[in-house]
């Protein structure tokens, strides 16, 4: 969920100071599995939430421009792995990794450092 924590930060207090974002496998639009949940984060995980659509009615194609959406095709939390893109947004797509693995793969790694090299260059 810390890619939806971002954009709620990026909701409440504006885009000044962020350049770039990256997140690994989020739920942007929302995942199955978090029907199965009770809590308030679940509830707010769950496909098409009035949460996740309030998220999304107040962004602008500029600022979902900022992030790099990494996520895997083998992500059995997150599903569907549709689910995991954001409009306008770079997207990266792996195979063969999990989704707690994204945080610890060479690969991914090389994603997120080519993502800051260009929010630096920029």
């Amino acid at each position: 969920m810390g890619g939806l924590a971002i954009r709620a930060y990026l909701r409440a207090q504006g885009d000044a100071g962020v350049a770039a974002v990256v997140t690994l496998g989020t739920p942007h639009r929302g995942t199955f599995h978090a029907r199965f949940g009770q809590g308030p984060n679940a509830r707010q995980m769950r496909i098409d939430s009035a949460w996740l659509r309030t998220l999304a009615s107040g962004e602008t194609a500029g600022r979902r421009a900022r992030f790099t959406v990494v996520f895997s095709h083998h992500d059995n939390i997150v599903a569907p792995q549709a689910g995991q893109t954001l409009p306008d947004a770079r997207v990266v797509a792996f195979s063969g990794i999990g989704h707690l693995s994204l945080a610890y793969h060479p690969a991914v790694h090389g994603v997120v450092e080519d993502a800051l090299a260009r929010a630096s260059a920029a």
